[in-house]
């Protein structure tokens, strides 16, 4: 079970997307608490939607490398790290 400032977080970050599903950090911020909770098949598409919203969202860039060097994607991996 998540602690109450993990809850908090959550729920803050989860109320930002809704508020401004504009907002690449938002987007950003809700995948990183699904890769805290190992849902990549979650994340993934947060992370693309961050990198949409803001081509320059470093952590969302590296965050989707990471994830294709784990699945054996190198050349996905590179042209975002």
């Amino acid at each position: 079970m998540r602690s109450k400032s993990c809850r908090d977080r959550s729920t803050l970050y989860h109320h930002a997307l809704a508020m401004e599903p504009t907002s690449s950090d938002a987007a950003y911020r809700v995948a990183v608490l699904e890769i805290e909770d190992d849902h990549w098949d979650r994340a993934v598409p947060l992370l693309e939607r961050a990198i949409e919203l803001d081509a320059h969202n470093v952590q969302a860039l590296n965050n989707l490398g990471v994830y294709y060097l784990r699945h054996a994607r190198p050349a996905d991996a590179a042209q975002l790290l």
